[in-house]
């Protein structure tokens, strides 16, 4: 088995376990979700990235359309805007990480 199919292995369970899911358009999506504290942080060098949420979903779940930076998804009937996105080092995960549309 490839590190890419255990991990999307993995990670299917994980999600599964989890229950929840963003939307992006019509699509429902498995994901999981981290939460950032409010405010930002100054470190040496200025501020560090201020996201209110990090979702993580795999690349395989993905819409046709995938979302991307300056959308908007949904979870827990909150909008978040996409700032940032990134994956993994096998490019099974997607991390979205987003700020709530209303900051």
């Amino acid at each position: 088995m490839s590190l890419q199919t255990e991990q999307a292995t993995d990670l299917a369970a994980i999600f599964a376990e989890l229950a929840e899911t963003l939307t992006f358009g019509a699509s429902t999506i498995p994901c999981s979700v981290t939460f950032r504290e409010k405010g930002r942080k100054n470190e040496p060098g200025g501020f560090l990235d201020d996201f209110d949420a990090t979702f993580t979903v795999r690349a395989a779940d993905l819409p046709v359309t995938p979302p991307a930076v300056g959308n908007t998804i949904t979870h827990r009937s909150l909008a978040y805007r996409i700032d940032r996105l990134g994956s993994g080092q096998t490019n099974v995960e997607i991390k979205y990480q987003c700020s709530a549309v209303n900051r």
